[in-house]
């Protein structure tokens, strides 16, 4: 087996989307996928792409064929004056799990992270993927505590900014 990553292509958009509607599913939150395609090839090709997905292919003396999909971007690091890989979404399709391509495309990731000068990766996951759970805890990851993990929705967000005020 030679497993690759290599950037998606707007023909990998379908292949990526079901991917991540499977991932979704499994975490028992199917309805959470709103996204499409077009939403999808405007993260990654618009004129201000908003990170990079790579599809995982895997080689052999027969041929390629797509794996799995990773789609990841920096988070910044004040503190540390740099920047860690953040992995959105890493997703091995159902037929191949299970044989050792998550492993290999969390080593293709971190290989990627220490070429691009990132200080380390880091991701998280839905408590209900305990399949995942125990992947990552199996791959030697640190599971994080001290923080609160917080997010606006978009209603939310507009009325954040309509509420903004001059400091005094």
């Amino acid at each position: 087996m030679s497993l690759e990553l290599r950037p998606a292509a707007a023909t990998d958009l379908p292949f990526v989307l079901a991917l991540t509607r499977d991932l979704a599913a499994v975490e028992g939150r199917p309805e959470a996928v709103t996204a499409s395609e077009a939403d999808l090839a405007r993260l990654l090709f618009g004129p201000r792409p908003m990170g990079r997905c790579f599809v995982l292919v895997e080689r052999d003396g027969r041929g390629a064929e797509r794996v799995g999909h990773a789609w990841v971007s920096a988070v910044v690091s004040t503190f540390a004056g740099t920047a860690r890989l953040y992995i959105d979404d890493i997703v091995i399709a159902s037929e191949f799990r299970g044989r050792g391509f998550g492993r290999a495309a969390m080593a293709l990731l971190a290989g990627l992270a220490v070429r691009e000068g990132f200080m380390g990766m880091e991701w998280s996951a839905v408590e209900a993927n305990e399949g995942a759970l125990r992947f990552y805890d199996r791959l030697g990851a640190q599971r994080t505590s001290g923080t609160v993990r917080y997010r606006l929705d978009e209603t939310a967000t507009r009325r954040c900014a309509a509420s903004a005020i001059s400091p005094r």
